[in-house]
Order: C-alpha cells, then sequence, then structure tokens
C-alpha cells in the first residue's frame, strides 16, 4: 500500500512540474503576450532615442558670443585667487587606531 501511494506521489508531482513548465513555455504567464511587450518595450526605445537626438541637434545649434573675452571691462579683471600652501596631509590610513 505504501509503495503504490509513494508511486502516486511521484507521478503527481511529474505531473506537476511538466504542467509548470508547459505554462511557463505557452507564454500564459500574466495574460501578456511576450511579443506585444517588447514591442512597446521598443517604440518606448525609439521614442527617447528621438529625444535625446533633437536635444543634441539643439545642442549643437547653439552659438555663443565670446566677444565678451575681448572686451576692455573683462580683459581689467584681476586675478584674486590665494596660493594654497603645500601641507602635510593627515594619516596614511584614517581608520587605523591612534597608538600614542
Amino acid at each position: 500500500m505504501m509503495y503504490i501511494l509513494k508511486k502516486i506521489g511521484s507521478i503527481l508531482i511529474l505531473f506537476g512540474i511538466v504542467a509548470g513548465i508547459l505554462y511557463y513555455l505557452s507564454g500564459l504567464r500574466n495574460g501578456v503576450d511576450d511579443s506585444a511587450v517588447s514591442l512597446s518595450e521598443q517604440q518606448e526605445l525609439k521614442i527617447k532615442s528621438e529625444k535625446i537626438f533633437l536635444n543634441t541637434k539643439r545642442i549643437s545649434a547653439l552659438s555663443l558670443n565670446t566677444s565678451f573675452f575681448s572686451d576692455s571691462s573683462f580683459k581689467s579683471l584681476i586675478d584674486t585667487r590665494v596660493p594654497l600652501p603645500d601641507v602635510a596631509t593627515g594619516r596614511v590610513n584614517p581608520f587605523d587606531p591612534v597608538s600614542p
């Protein structure tokens, strides 16, 4: 009797695995056809790439007026940067324990 129950259990498990594989391969996973999903993703990528292309065209169409740099008021500006002295940096490994 136990042998028959084990045999039936094995058959049911095997049937469940085969049914799961068939369900997965049939494309009925969420009621959505895979080709439809990939088509909409392709359309979305196409729209995004077209937007990037148009923005790139707009940027390359810009022209900057560089006459500002040849103006006398710009040339009269003085560089007021303060030179930073070279100082020793901190410890080589700041996570090492501090030893006295």
